[in-house]
């Protein structure tokens, strides 16, 4: 565990300095708390694009998906730990009381072809974020973060509190066992799994995915623009 600490540490330092060298707006870094490189969870559409230096001619018109509450974007030859696929970005919207139009980034995925070299990819993620541990029966690898969902609920959920306290007690022992953001590392066709986020038409499910996800993207929109009070 300290050596993790040290490593997420060292990471969020080398990240740091390499957005100042190259003369971009410097993205706040939290060693607790994993995130898709240069980005934080919350971030717009448009101040991914920008973090990323993504060129919107690589946005796959197709990849685009959009409902009251989710938006996506795909960015094909898209290169990440060594190998290149397609990149997906999600954003949500939790329905807060004063940002209805607002949509923060809540998951990150790289469709990898079946012929990227998923030993390679598992070496760069333990790199990048400590030893994975596997799941499912050995099919998935996963990296938790070291912060927990409870750390941000007294601030997040403060009506609910008031409101509702025997759902907030719920809610908070969810957030005591749930981390703030989680890697995973699995072959797709093992379960099917991100059909309802398929990165182009016609995709088939096959491949090799590296998923970073947020599990307190409700929380940090919360806490920001405050939640939804019951009639």
């Amino acid at each position: 565990m300290l050596w993790k600490k040290i490593t997420s540490v060292l990471i969020a330092a080398i990240l740091t300095l390499l957005l100042a060298a190259c003369g971009e707006k410097e993205v706040p870094v939290d060693p607790g708390v994993i995130t898709y490189p240069g980005l934080t969870w919350n971030m717009t559409q448009e101040d991914v694009v920008k973090a990323l230096d993504i060129d919107e001619k690589g946005i796959l018109p197709n990849g685009k998906k959009s409902s009251p509450q989710q938006q996506v974007f795909c960015v094909e030859n898209w290169e990440f730990l060594g190998e290149k696929g397609t990149a997906l970005f999600e954003f949500y919207n939790f329905g807060t009381d004063r940002a209805e139009d607002y949509f923060g980034l809540r998951r990150v995925v790289v469709f990898y072809p079946e012929s990227a070299d998923i030993d390679s990819l598992e070496k760069e993620l333990n790199a990048m974020l400590g030893e994975g541990k596997p799941v499912r029966d050995g099919k998935w690898l996963i990296w938790e973060s070291e912060k927990m969902c409870a750390e941000y609920m007294e601030e997040a959920l403060a009506e609910m509190k008031v409101w509702n306290p025997d759902r907030y007690e719920e809610k908070l022992k969810w957030g005591e066992a749930t981390c703030v953001s989680h890697v995973t590392l699995h072959y797709n066709a093992e379960d099917g799994a991100y059909m309802n986020l398929a990165p182009y038409e016609g995709w088939d499910g096959t491949g090799i995915t590296v998923s970073f996800y947020s599990n307190h993207l409700d929380l940090l929109q919360y806490a920001e623009f405050g939640m939804n009070l019951p009639e």
